[in-house]
């Protein structure tokens, strides 16, 4: 099983194998509309490596896209990674358009607060990864032939007190302190 990182912004790519990933959560994020009344939930559920449940969050959202309940779920799921200080986490969605979003967008350049309080959160968490999975023509124009679930995108952000996107590698020790 290979995956794809991304360091910062740069979009400077390398292929590792995800068995030495040993360390990371998975975030499983989804919404619904109830179609009669247009009322929108979100939520998502934390899983360990082994892919054991640890934790869920979901929230009542009233009228709103199916692409803002896709971006609600995976905020709310970041408050929750946040919260519990998760390092290293995988995002798993069917929306390959709120993935689009995300990676192409910088917290300066968004139009959304929304997706701007997404950015925030990731920020806070460091190393943090895509995974689209919904097997679509459209995921497999975007990755190529051969797209498969458990190929995914790993963004990593890093913010001096300028705030700039560094490199950094995702597979680097931690510090000594």
């Amino acid at each position: 099983m290979k995956i794809v990182l991304d360091a910062g912004r740069t979009h400077e790519s390398q292929i590792i194998d995800v068995r030495v990933l040993d360390n990371w959560f998975s975030l499983c994020t989804d919404g619904a509309i109830h179609v009669g009344y247009g009322i929108a939930t979100a939520g998502g559920v934390l899983l360990n490596r082994k892919g054991e449940w640890i934790m869920g969050c979901n929230s009542l959202l009233g009228e709103c896209s199916v692409f803002d309940i896709k971006l609600w779920g995976i905020f709310d799921g970041l408050t929750l990674i946040q919260d519990n200080q998760i390092a290293k986490v995988t995002i798993q969605t069917d929306c390959l358009e709120a993935i689009k979003t995300i990676q192409a967008t910088s917290f300066n350049d968004s139009n959304s607060t929304l997706i701007r309080r997404i950015y925030h959160r990731l920020a806070n968490i460091g190393v943090w990864g895509m995974q689209d999975v919904n097997k679509s023509n459209e995921a497999e124009e975007m990755f190529g032939h051969g797209f498969n679930e458990e190929r995914m995108l790993i963004e990593t952000i890093d913010y001096e007190e300028t705030g700039a996107n560094t490199k950094h590698d995702p597979l680097a020790p931690p510090p000594l302190i």
